[in-house]
């Protein structure tokens, strides 16, 4: 069984800001019963992002884009493999309820 994730991040400002710093963490590290195959991290305005690994094993990507702009987009892809014995059964929580039928609901107009 592989996951396919997607995390879409979108920042919008009331006006032009000059600079933007930022470090995320959004690829997963491998181990507690997961390995991630692929990771793709897509920024708005043509950012390259760089990473490093941090003290307690996350890998951290960062970027600074230095130029007038008023939103950023920051879209993060990947896929993981469940290691065997281990396939994670989704809760049946009202947040996973709303997350399901949000991407169904993506789906459909697509």
């Amino acid at each position: 069984m592989k996951l396919e994730i997607m995390h879409s991040t979108r920042y919008r400002y009331t006006g032009p800001i000059a600079e933007t710093v930022m470090e995320v963490r959004l690829r997963p590290m491998d181990g507690n019963g997961q390995r991630c195959l692929d990771f793709n991290l897509e920024l708005s305005h043509g950012v390259k992002a760089r990473g490093y690994m941090d003290g307690y094993g996350n890998n951290v990507h960062y970027f600074n884009l230095v130029r007038p702009h008023s939103a950023l987009n920051v879209i993060a892809a990947r896929r993981s493999r469940p290691a065997l014995g281990r396939t994670p059964t989704p809760a049946r929580s009202s947040c996973w309820t709303s997350c399901a039928s949000a991407h169904r609901s993506r789906r459909s107009r697509a």
